[in-house]
């Protein structure tokens, strides 16, 4: 790895749970979720049952943004570009700063653009594409959060997105793009909203969604996960070029690992994570020793948080404190590694580590974790970032106080 060093210095988060990071840890604190029903309705195709998830509210993109040119912009690239606003004021960079070739942008999202694209799709089929709205054909591709920031910030630099199930993607790649000395700054985040496709697709391939009970990471009663919406950007610098300008520093980026499984059945996803996890000491040439605590992916799936489970048992033990942060959030998907990632940043920094809400009954047949049950105090100095999904993806990222 390059002697490069890359640090975070600012967040910018919008989720069901409010405006801000500091919203996100305290509803994490408190055990506060914002789950609900919402129906779906989308011109020219069969109107949907109430679906059950979190949701973003009372959210104002002009309030980030102001009021010009905005009104062509999707709900989730309003979102993204609100959040990096957000991380642009906590890194304390200013507007101009970021026109340059050296600043660039990273996202990942898993459904962006869908619903835009299957709104076209159904205008150009009905109405004729005489009538299609042409302000609305930059929003239906997944990569419009991560270019239409370039656009708004005035990037000149790398930008790229990735079609990601966990979000912590976006931040090794940015963080080694800068590490490689392509950019000095890249902001690396992910989007991800619910949606009439999104809704769609989940209804068309189960009936579990008419259960509408909040997940319970690792719990004996634990059914499944519930999809969360969140826009979630991280500044990342190079450590170098934040030093010479008097950034705040939060944390630095020390290691990433990544694995796949194909070998299905899905009970050997223990095996994907438990190499991205080594993989990941392994970059910052460490052992599980040094981890102090463990920020999970357990959303409340049967099956994954098992694995999960199994492959953080088998490198640490059972004495490390777990955290889940999906039953208050719900599962993110292109943002949910990076959402896991404030709620360790701010862990990092007050020394405190929440709850796990939604984990009540240990499940005998899982291994036997430490997973946090109230705030618990604890100076912290290097944390895990676990993520793992049930396609058989599996992300670990290891960050450190500097």
């Amino acid at each position: 790895m390059s002697s490069k060093r890359v640090v975070i210095t600012g967040v910018g988060i919008i989720s069901a749970l409010g405006l801000g990071k500091e919203s996100l840890f305290n509803a994490l604190l408190k055990g506060k979720t914002a789950f609900s029903s919402h129906s779906f309705f989308l011109d020219g195709m069969p109107t949907l049952p109430p679906y059950y998830g979190a949701y973003i509210e009372d959210f104002s993109a002009a309030d980030f943004l102001g009021k010009k040119g905005i009104r062509r912009l999707s709900r989730e690239v309003k979102i993204f570009l609100s959040a990096a606003v957000m991380a642009r004021e906590d890194a304390d960079l200013n507007a101009n700063d970021c026109i340059s070739k050296d600043i660039g942008v990273v996202a990942s999202t898993t459904f962006a653009g869908l619903d835009d694209y299957t709104q076209l799709f159904v205008d150009g089929l009905t109405c004729g594409v005489d009538l299609i709205n042409p302000s609305q054909t930059s929003q239906t591709g997944f990569n419009a959060p991560a270019s239409e920031l370039a656009i708004y910030l005035g990037t000149q630099g790398v930008n790229i997105t990735l079609n990601s199930l966990s979000g912590l993607d976006s931040l090794a790649y940015a963080a080694e793009y800068i590490r490689k000395q392509y950019a000095k700054v890249i902001f690396a985040g992910g989007i991800e909203t619910l949606s009439w496709f999104t809704a769609y697709s989940r209804m068309s391939t189960s009936q579990s969604y008419r259960d509408e009970l909040p997940p319970q990471p690792f719990d004996l009663r634990r059914k499944r996960p519930v999809l969360g919406e969140a826009g979630v950007v991280f500044v990342l610098e190079d450590y170098e070029y934040a030093h010479s300008r008097g950034a705040r520093i939060i944390a630095e980026i020390s290691g990433y690992g990544c694995a796949f499984n194909a070998n299905l059945p899905i009970s050997n996803l223990q095996r994907a994570s438990t190499r991205a996890i080594a993989q990941s000491l392994n970059e910052c040439s460490i052992d599980s020793t040094e981890i102090e605590a463990i920020f999970a992916s357990g959303n409340g799936h049967p099956i994954t948080d098992a694995c999960e489970a199994e492959a953080l048992y088998h490198m640490f033990g059972k004495c490390l404190p777990v955290h889940s942060c999906k039953g208050v959030t719900g599962e993110n998907i292109g943002a949910g590694g990076i959402v896991q990632a404030t709620a360790a940043l701010l862990s990092l920094e007050t020394g405190v580590i929440p709850q796990t809400t939604g984990f009540s009954n240990p499940d005998p047949e899982l291994p036997s974790l430490n997973i946090v049950q109230e705030p618990t105090q604890k100076k912290l100095q290097r944390v895990l970032i676990n993520s793992l999904n049930n396609d058989g993806q599996a992300a670990a990222l290891v960050i450190s106080k500097v």
